[in-house]
């Protein structure tokens, strides 16, 4: 009888085991299409092993059997309890590891935004890192797009309650499009913060220093950009116009991270040869076929109306505990640091030696992230390692974190509504400022 019970449980397991699989497989090919196969797999794996593992059982004695259940139940019901525990604490758990708790409230996404608005001519802004995906990039000559599209109303962000759009450029650029047509004296390279979101365009760092200086600058800053984009971006856009002043903008928040994914794309390994050039400046046309058809297949098969998820289903998926495993593989992921710095560190080389081909002068400037001043862990960023090699490579450094916000009283005045967000007007500004006591000494 007790063996008959326990093979009754133990075939449960196993149709829970097989259920969690349909539902992976669900998720991974028909939600998002294969696009997230690399974060489905380590699921495939654990259930598979466990289901071989709870057939091989049945062929124990009942002791062994009540042994394996009491242990999977123990286990079951302290994960639960930590789920529980994560989920009612939030702030003391998931906000030192710089997650943005929107306390379940939907994030504005632009491309929510594009498919729910009867204006089809506006269009959301669109980040080369969106190509990372190898499975993205194989249609259309397989080529990398590094800007956006061109001379589009653009829904850009929101952060501050209020929708920001912006016209892009001829190469879809931050920029109004006749600087392409004039003699470009300052280049900045960066992510979304040298982008400007999400503030208004004449309020970005660019603009706050050629409306004080009245300089040429052309931005060519890209939300998801990290070192190895931007220095492609560099060769790719900045370099024909030769500027007198290059601006590297370093967020010491992700760009380690995301140089992670960079180096690992075939196109983008290519930029390591320094003749290397996809003469994107060419072929903006099949640039923005190549980005309205990723749009297209996205915005269709993409649910964008997920509102305030239910507190139960949310506990039930283990949501927290995977939001903390998740952040914390990435830090086990950044403890590989020799490795990937040794890439940041030849990519500034190059970047260098790029803008010195023309007499041009290369300043590395460090944006602090807002986790530096929340909650004091700005060591994580490794931000005197990221310095000294800018200093060993003679790269001029402008530290705005020093400069600025340490001497300030609540830096997180420079954050909009004080939240975990880019900067706002002010934050822009004063670091324009700094900027703009570089160019005129």
């Amino acid at each position: 009888m007790a063996n008959h019970k326990y093979k009754l449980i133990l075939n449960l397991i196993s149709l829970s085991i097989l259920v969690l699989l349909i539902y992976i497989y669900y998720k991974s090919e028909i939600v998002w299409l294969g696009k997230k196969n690399d974060e489905y797999f380590k699921y495939y794996i654990i259930l598979f092993l466990f289901l071989t593992f709870n057939n091989i059982i049945l062929f124990f004695n009942d002791r062994i059997k009540l042994n394996y259940v009491l242990t999977l139940t123990s286990i079951v019901i302290i994960l639960y309890i930590l789920e529980l525990l994560v989920s009612f604490n939030k702030k003391l758990f998931l906000d030192p590891l710089n997650f943005k708790d929107k306390d379940n409230k939907v994030e504005f996404s632009p491309f929510k935004f594009f498919k729910d608005s009867e204006n089809k001519n506006i269009f959301p802004v669109f980040s080369p890192s969106n190509f990372l995906n190898n499975k993205d990039n194989k249609n259309i000559d397989n080529l990398f797009p590094l800007g956006g599209l061109s001379k589009k109303n653009t829904v850009f962000c929101n952060e501050s309650n209020k929708i920001e759009y912006y016209f892009s450029d001829r190469y879809g650029f931050n920029n109004d499009d006749n600087i392409w047509d004039e003699d470009i004296e300052i280049l900045f390279i960066g992510d979304s913060f040298t982008q400007g979101v999400c503030v208004n365009r004449n309020n970005n760092i660019p603009s706050n220093i050629s409306n004080t200086l009245d300089k040429k600058i052309l931005n060519l800053g890209y939300g998801g950009n990290g070192p190895l984009i931007e220095y492609a971006t560099l060769k790719e856009y900045g370099s024909s116009y030769k500027p007198k002043k290059v601006f590297w903008l370093y967020f010491e928040g992700n760009d380690l991270e995301e140089l992670f994914d960079e180096i690992n794309n075939p196109i983008l390994k290519k930029y390591y040869n320094k003749n290397f050039l996809q003469n994107l400046i060419l072929k903006q046309n099949k640039i923005d076929k190549k980005i309205i058809n990723f749009l297209n297949h996205k915005v269709v098969t993409t649910d964008y109306n997920i509102t305030k998820q239910n507190k139960l289903l949310e506990v039930l998926k283990l949501q927290n505990l995977r939001i903390l495993a998740n952040f914390n593989r990435k830090f086990l992921k950044k403890n590989k640091f020799q490795g990937i710095i040794t890439q940041f560190e030849k990519i500034m080389f190059m970047a260098k030696d790029e803008v010195k081909k023309w007499n041009g002068e290369l300043i590395f400037v460090y944006l602090p992230d807002y986790s530096r001043y929340a909650n004091g862990d700005g060591e994580k960023f490794k931000k005197e390692k990221i310095l000294n090699i800018i200093t060993n490579l003679n790269i001029k450094t402008i530290d705005i974190d020093s400069l600025i916000f340490q001497d300030k009283s609540d830096p997180l005045n420079y954050f909009p509504n004080r939240l975990n967000n880019h900067y706002n007007k002010a934050g822009y500004k004063v670091i324009a400022e700094e900027i703009i006591k570089t160019l005129i000494n």
